[in-house]
Order: structure tokens, then sequence, then C-alpha cells
């Protein structure tokens, strides 16, 4: 009997975590590359240089994504770290939508709410493809 805690899912249900690897890759590599104009595009305060620092961070979450979404299992840890950072990702943007939402763009107030329900949905599919062992 192993003492390892894992998080067992479906295998067909792990591809929620290659979901969120390749969605956070593609956002990943949107924001380093549009950096410059999303703070204009979203009708936004925050500098530039925090959706740069924000894309570059996805990238190595959607490697992390992509692994966990290879294994026969999820560890304890490694799914803490994915509601972590998931409900992370929703917290900073219903801060920016309350902060925000007066001065952000039609775009903006379509294009951070959008990803908040995407992200939303990604923690709802991993809670419901998982259970603990």
């Amino acid at each position: 009997m192993s003492t390892t805690s894992h998080v067992s899912a479906a295998r067909g249900l792990l591809n929620v975590y290659v979901l969120d690897a390749v969605g956070s890759a593609v956002l990943g590599a949107g924001m380093i590359a549009l950096a410059p104009m999303i703070p204009d595009l979203l009708g936004s305060n925050v500098p530039s240089l925090v959706f740069f620092i924000l894309g570059a961070a996805l990238l190595p979450w959607a490697a992390f994504n992509y692994w966990c979404g290879r294994q026969p299992s999820v560890g304890r840890v490694a799914f803490g770290v994915q509601m972590a950072g998931d409900w992370g990702w929703i917290a900073a943007s219903l801060v920016m939508l309350i902060a925000e939402f007066s001065r952000l763009s039609s775009v903006g107030q379509l294009v951070v709410p959008a990803l908040t329900i995407f992200v939303f949905g990604i923690v709802s599919l991993k809670l419901a493809s998982t259970s603990l062992r």
C-alpha cells in the first residue's frame, strides 16, 4: 500500500489539464507579444510590464499543466498547486473587474470576465473529474 496521496481521475478527464496547458500557453505567448498594447486595448491602468510578467508566468504554468495531464494520477500537492493557481487567477481577475470596471473599455469588459469564466470552468472540471485517495 502506497503512503503517497494522489488525486485520481479518469484518463479522459485528465485532458482538462492538457486543455489548461494549451490555453495557458496561447494566452501567455499572446500576453508577452501584445503586452505594450494590452492596457490600451482593455482600458486598464495596469502597466504593460505586469501583463508581460503574467504572460511569462503562464508559460511554465502551461508546462506544469501539461505534465499533470500526462500523469496517471495527480499528487495532492500538485493538485493543491493547481487549485491555488487557478483560484488566484480568478481572484485577481475579480479584483481587476471591481477596481477598474468603469475604466475598462468594451473589450476589457468582455475579455476579463470571459477569461475569468473560462478559468472557473477549468477549475470546475478539475474538481468534478477528481477524487482524493
